[in-house]
């Protein structure tokens, strides 16, 4: 008589289809889950790409170039490269094109959960480009203000620690700069603030009302010298910088900059030196990759 296997072909071929899908699921399961950060080069700008451990995805800002949609030359490939085809959060920092000229192309190409921002006092064309789609879309806008705090998935927060709102003009100063959300992101061990733009006197009013500290942070304002006062890097007291910059004629990041974070020994990564880095958050460790060039860097924390 025949063996079974050589009788049974297809039942023998359907066990092992079972086994070895099963086989892939109990991995995929087994797999440590990781909070995943990308401060994405994008030329002069901002954008910052954060997906939580349980698959949650979130875009702050989207960055600028005037040569081209930065949302469908750059965004948009990284995202569906990585099989991103929809966003839980789009944030907007302000309401500037360094920070949101991507954002229409994006959020029209893409499913958009929720949108959060601060409303801005003086709304740019882009601004109001991106509010029509957002409302044809009738995407949730979410108009984020200091105190609050929001769960993303089971274990990410974000705390909103600026801008209150009724802000005072001494702290605006007419200066949309002075109206960036400023984030803090706490998942596990992993904090990180986002700081959109402040300048000084965002910082200065920060500096007294800051409860956590955070081991890294998003420089303000690409490294500008009107922001990143000594009283709030000390206020934050971060391990790890990032300045989000690319060329540019304003003098980003400024000498003065450079040092105050060197006097503290922070560790700096730029975009413009180091391309995308990427943060990874695993079993209480963080790991820190840089693209350009090619390096890897541990830390117990």
């Amino acid at each position: 008589e025949k063996p079974f296997f050589v009788r049974q072909p297809v039942f023998i071929c359907m066990c092992l289809i079972i086994i070895l899908l099963g086989g892939n699921l109990l991995a995929s399961y087994l797999k440590p889950k990781e909070l995943e950060i990308v401060f994405l080069d994008v030329g002069q700008g901002d954008s910052t790409f954060i997906q939580t451990p349980d698959g949650k995805n979130i875009l702050i800002d989207s960055g600028s170039q005037e040569d081209m949609d930065i949302g469908e030359n750059v965004l948009l490939p990284f995202l569906l490269k990585n099989g991103i085809s929809s966003l839980d959060l789009v944030v907007m920092s302000h309401c500037h094109d360094d920070h949101i000229n991507g954002l229409p192309t994006v959020v029209d190409q893409l499913d958009i959960k929720a949108f959060m921002e601060y409303p801005p006092e003086e709304p740019s064309d882009t601004y109001l480009e991106l509010k029509e789609i957002i409302n044809k879309k009738n995407i949730q806008v979410v108009t984020a203000s200091g105190g609050q705090s929001y769960r993303i998935g089971n274990e990410t927060w974000l705390h909103v620690l600026y801008p209150y709102e009724n802000i005072g003009q001494a702290i605006y100063h007419d200066n949309e700069n002075n109206l960036s959300l400023v984030l803090l992101l706490e998942c596990g061990e992993a904090s990180v603030l986002f700081t959109g733009d402040i300048e000084k006197e965002a910082e200065y009013y920060l500096a007294g009302r800051i409860k956590r500290q955070a081991s890294v942070l998003k420089v303000p304002h690409h490294g500008s010298n009107t922001s990143n006062t000594d009283i709030f890097l000390d206020t934050v007291s971060p391990d790890v910088a990032v300045i989000q910059v690319g060329n540019n004629f304003f003098g980003h990041p400024s000498s003065q900059t450079l040092k105050r974070l060197e006097e503290r020994k922070i560790e700096v990564y730029r975009n413009d030196l180091h391309g995308a880095v990427i943060l990874n958050y695993m079993k209480g460790r963080r790991e820190i990759q840089v693209m350009r060039p090619k390096k890897l860097r541990n830390f117990d924390k």
